[in-house]
């Protein structure tokens, strides 16, 4: 080289040409227009195009040089680096047309989950590098780090026992993540949803004997659950024992459901005493035509048992009023009373050497009258005991027992 482009013949000649950033050069001419490619012998051009060499130059030479714009396309490669959160990437792009290359700056990778770990499958982390590089965005993607399964978390639901109307359960685990079931606490024997359930059992229905009826007392049958107790019917057993005046009427139980009532030689007894085979309603009537029998025996059936009860018919005593005054060394007994469809009355005492005939002559009509009294020599005693019965035909009422 020499001023002013001015070379000595014969001498070598280099020329080096500098392109604008984004541009390279293209190729070296011998015409403005870039047809004719600078070719020769003597011509050397290097591999990157930036230099062109003539040799043993004799004349002199005009040369041109043609500029074109790089062209990228996708990234040929990624670079990527380990880091301690995770990744960085860079780009490695190359000029179609100069083949030159280029890297972009490092960027750091964002960190996403391809596929979450479960209770029993691992996960999968993924890494997106995105660069800009001339105004464009170019991405790529890396398989990063295994998530190891999450294991079940366990929680236990106890066994409970059916009970008649409700349900139980057997023992059972429930995975709080996954929401499976199993039926041991290490989560290997997986159970399909509801099959821990065991079914209510339903009551077990018989009938008993709740409570054994008494002279006094009813009784009760209770048909029900022997398991839990629960009572679906009771019904009610008569006492053993039915006490009434005649001319009264009663229930032979207080709850006649469930029961039916049988009195046997019915027509023995149908002028005084009846008995409703529904109702178990006792009637009886003041007829004294016949001797009244005092203890009849009635069937009661109940809850498919039998039982009998002995209805005591009763005549009331007689109602007597009885007063005391002294008379000399004696006092007078004066009897006030009247006592209707009654025969006649008896009258005793437990004052010794009363005399019987006497008593029988003044106290003996079923109604008193002015001469219905009686002296007696008390003694010593303070106080007489009268027993008092009437006489109804064959009947016998029961005894008034005065003390005067």
């Amino acid at each position: 080289s020499g001023s002013n482009g001015e070379v000595t013949a014969g001498t070598n000649v280099t020329v080096q040409a500098c392109a604008k950033n984004g541009w390279h050069v293209d190729g070296w001419y011998s015409d403005l227009e870039g047809q004719n490619e600078l070719l020769g012998e003597d011509v050397t051009i290097s591999t990157d195009k930036t230099t062109c060499t003539i040799t043993n130059i004799q004349t002199d030479v005009t040369v041109y040089v043609k500029f074109a714009k790089h062209t990228y396309r996708e990234p040929k490669s990624w670079i990527w680096t380990k880091t301690e959160s995770g990744y960085s990437a860079a780009a490695i792009f190359i000029c179609e047309t100069c083949s030159k290359q280029v890297q972009s700056s490092p960027v750091t990778a964002t960190k996403t989950f391809v596929k979450e770990a479960t209770c029993t499958s691992a996960g999968q982390i993924e890494y997106i590098a995105s660069v800009t590089f001339e105004g464009k965005v170019y991405s790529d993607k890396k398989t990063g780090e295994t998530i190891p399964p999450k294991g079940h978390k366990l929680s236990k639901t106890p066994a409970k026992p059916a009970t008649c109307t409700a349900s139980g359960n057997k023992e059972y685990y429930t995975c709080g993540m996954c929401h499976a079931h199993f039926a041991d606490n290490g989560g290997r024997t997986g159970i399909a949803q509801n099959s821990w359930i065991i079914n209510a059992k339903g009551h077990s229905i018989a009938s008993r004997v709740d409570k054994k009826p008494t002279d006094k007392k009813e009784g009760s049958i209770v048909k029900g659950c022997g398991v839990c107790g629960y009572v679906e019917d009771r019904l009610v057993i008569p006492k053993k024992k039915l006490t009434l005046n005649l001319g009264k009427s009663a229930k032979l139980v207080s709850n006649a459901r469930g029961c039916t009532f049988t009195l046997a030689n019915a027509k023995k007894y149908g002028k005084y005493f009846k008995v409703d085979e529904k109702t178990g309603k006792v009637t009886t009537k003041k007829d004294y035509s016949t001797k009244i029998k005092k203890s009849i025996p009635i069937k009661v059936t109940v809850g498919g048992q039998t039982y009998t009860v002995t209805a005591k018919i009763k005549i009331p005593a007689p109602s007597v009023k009885i007063t005391r005054k002294k008379a000399g060394d004696r006092y007078r007994y004066t009897f006030k009373y009247n006592i209707p469809k009654a025969d006649k009355i008896k009258v005793r005492s437990n004052l010794k050497g009363m005399n019987t005939k006497v008593v029988d002559k003044y106290l003996s009509q079923p109604k008193s009258n002015a001469d219905s009294y009686i002296n007696l020599d008390l003694g010593k005693m303070k106080k007489v005991k009268f027993k008092i019965v009437a006489y109804y035909g064959k009947n016998v009422s029961e005894t008034r027992v005065i003390t005067k």
